[in-house]
């Protein structure tokens, strides 16, 4: 009997993982603008106290605190 390793119809080959993207923590210019031009209506400043979404937010409602997306099982589970 032959082995997955010996015959070479099942060879596996291992990709190296090739990025034509930095990996660093930067802003590129588009970033940058739509920070700059959108933060006054659309952010939150740091404050060290709880906030208070009703009154940021201006109504009540449920709230769901989502941290990424994973793999996405929970944002697909909510579209």
């Amino acid at each position: 009997m032959q082995t997955m390793q010996s015959d070479p119809a099942h060879k596996v080959f291992k990709r190296r993982i090739k990025t034509f993207v930095k990996r660093e923590g930067r802003f590129t210019e588009a970033q940058q603008r739509a920070f700059t031009n959108h933060w006054p209506a659309y952010g939150v400043d740091y404050k060290d106290e709880q906030l208070d979404l009703a009154k940021l937010f201006e109504r009540t409602a449920p709230v769901i605190l989502e941290i990424g997306f994973g793999n996405g099982d929970s944002l697909g589970q909510m579209a």
